[in-house]
C-alpha cells in the first residue's frame, strides 16, 4: 500500500537536554526529545501533518536539506523557547521565503530574543525538565488549537516591505533608510559617550539628549529603545523608565508590536518596551 501524501511540517527546536536559562519555577533544563516525541510530533499529526525534525536530515549535504524543507515544507513550526542560534537562522529564511505558513512556538516560561519578542508566537506550558503523558496532553491541546489560525498569518518580510519579494528597491526609501540610521548610530554614539563623562558631568549631558528626544515626540520603537538604555544602564535613574514609556505618544503605545498578528492578540509596543526596561 502506497504511503499516504501528507502535507509536511517542518520543526526547527533544540534537540537533547538543554539549559533554559530561566529561573524557578521554570526548569533549569529541558528534554528536547522527549518534548518532540510525546507532544509537538502528536499535535502536528492529529492535526494532518507529517512531522519531520531537523535531525532526520542524514544526508552529506545538510545545509541543501534543511534549505530545501525551509522552502517547500507546507507548515514550519520552531520552538523558540531557549536562545538557539540555528533556530534563528532557519526562521529568518523561512520568513524572508514563503509568505505565510511559519509558527513559533514556545515554554510559557521563556522570553525569546527582543527581534522575535515582536513576532507572536504560541506559549505552551512545561513545567517539567521531562515531560511525560500526562504533562504532554496540555501542550498538545493548545498547539492542536492555536497552530492552524496561526499557520495562515502572513511572514514579516511580506508586511514590512510593500509587493516583497518582487518589490522594485526604491531609491528614495534606500535614501530615507540610510539617514535614519545614520542619525540612529549617532544617538548610541552620544549615550555611549555620556558613559565616559566624568561623573559629574554626566547628568548634564545625559539631560540634553532626553531634552533632544522626547518622549512626547517619539516614533521609533528603536530611538525609544536607546532612551530606555541611556535612562536604565548609563544613569541608573530606574524609577524614570516606566514614566518615559507611559509619556510615549498613545498611538505609539497602542500599536502591536508583533507583526504577522491581529491587534487584538498582539503584545503593544508599550509592553515590549517594559520587558525590555526589566
Amino acid at each position: 500500500m502506497p504511503f499516504p501524501f501528507l502535507p509536511i511540517c517542518f520543526v526547527v527546536m533544540p534537540f537533547g537536554l538543554r539549559d533554559t536559562g530561566a529561573t524557578a519555577p521554570a526548569p533549569a533544563r529541558v528534554d528536547f526529545d522527549a518534548l518532540w516525541l510525546l507532544a509537538i510530533k502528536p499535535a502536528l499529526e492529529r492535526l494532518g501533518y507529517r512531522a519531520v525534525r531537523a535531525d532526520q536530515d542524514l544526508g552529506p549535504l545538510i545545509i541543501q536539506e534543511m534549505l530545501e524543507r525551509l522552502y517547500y515544507s507546507d507548515l514550519v513550526v520552531a520552538d523558540i523557547s531557549v536562545a538557539n542560534a540555528n533556530a534563528y537562522y532557519e526562521v529568518g529564511i523561512r520568513h524572508a521565503a514563503r509568505p505565510d505558513g511559519c509558527v513559533l512556538i514556545a515554554a510559557d516560561w521563556a522570553r525569546p530574543v527582543f527581534d522575535l519578542a515582536q513576532v507572536r508566537h504560541v506559549p505552551y506550558p512545561n513545567a517539567a525538565a521531562k515531560i511525560d503523558a500526562d504533562s504532554a496532553q496540555p501542550i498538545i491541546d493548545v498547539l492542536v488549537e492555536s497552530i492552524p489560525p496561526r499557520a495562515r498569518s502572513r511572514a514579516p518580510m511580506m508586511e514590512a516591505v510593500l509587493g516583497y519579494p518582487n518589490a522594485e528597491r526604491d531609491g528614495t526609501r534606500a535614501r530615507e533608510l540610510a539617514g535614519q540610521l545614520e542619525a540612529f548610530e549617532a544617538l548610541r554614539a552620544d549615550i555611549d559617550s555620556v558613559g565616559e563623562t566624568p561623573a559629574f558631568a554626566r547628568a548634564t549631558a545625559a539631560q540634553a539628549i532626553l531634552d533632544a528626544h522626547p518622549a512626547a515626540t517619539t516614533t521609533s520603537l528603536s530611538v525609544a529603545t536607546e532612551m530606555i538604555r541611556l535612562l536604565r544602564d548609563v544613569l541608573e535613574r530606574h524609577e524614570e523608565v516606566a514614566a518615559y514609556i507611559q509619556s510615549l505618544p498613545q498611538a505609539v503605545q497602542d500599536v502591536p508590536a508583533c507583526v504577522n498578528s491581529s491587534r487584538s492578540h498582539s503584545p503593544s509596543t508599550a509592553t515590549i518596551l517594559r520587558r525590555y526596561a526589566r
